[in-house]
């Protein structure tokens, strides 16, 4: 009947992995976190330079010690903890305008990073949390580095969307 090749999900011939755009991991856009499709170098104002991520990494962690101290002292009582959440939220808002500036961070763009890095990061400090809470030094010093790297990416990917959408 010919059926076989539905069945069973057979390609079809000439059909090899690879042979289409997006076919091969890595090839997606988006997959790459920080990429933007369609960018290229020079694009658009074209990358931060190296100067400027390191400015805005300086800046960054300095907000990021400063909500860590707080972090450790607040999460001792659960409930003020939770009932502190929107508080929070408006400190770090603020503080972030502090670095990039309301202009900046009203882009969608710029929200779609900041959505993304907030997720990353408060998966990675929960990580943390449970580490700290279960003496487990190898799993802190993992997800600590793992947290340093998602710093270093955000930054990295604001300075770049700074130089292109040229919002100062």
């Amino acid at each position: 009947m010919g059926f076989s090749s539905i069945g069973f999900a057979q390609p079809h011939p000439g059909d090899h992995p690879g042979d289409h755009p997006g076919d091969k991991p890595g090839d997606k856009p988006g997959e790459h976190p920080g990429d933007h499709p369609g960018d290229k170098p020079g694009e658009h104002g074209g990358p931060a330079t190296a100067a400027a991520v390191a400015d805005y990494a300086a800046k960054l962690q300095h907000v990021e010690d400063d909500l860590r101290r707080k972090r450790a002292e607040q999460r001792k009582d659960r409930h003020a903890w939770e009932a502190s959440r929107g508080a929070r939220e408006q400190d770090r808002r603020h503080q972030l305008e502090g670095v990039w500036g309301a202009p900046f961070l009203g882009r969608a763009e710029v929200r779609s990073e900041l959505e993304l890095h907030a997720e990353r990061v408060a998966r990675i400090e929960r990580i943390i949390d449970i580490a700290e809470d279960t003496h487990n030094a190898a799993l802190l010093a993992h997800a600590q580095r793992v947290l340093a790297r998602e710093f270093a990416r955000n930054a990295r990917v604001m300075a770049d969307l700074r130089g292109r959408l040229e919002v100062r």
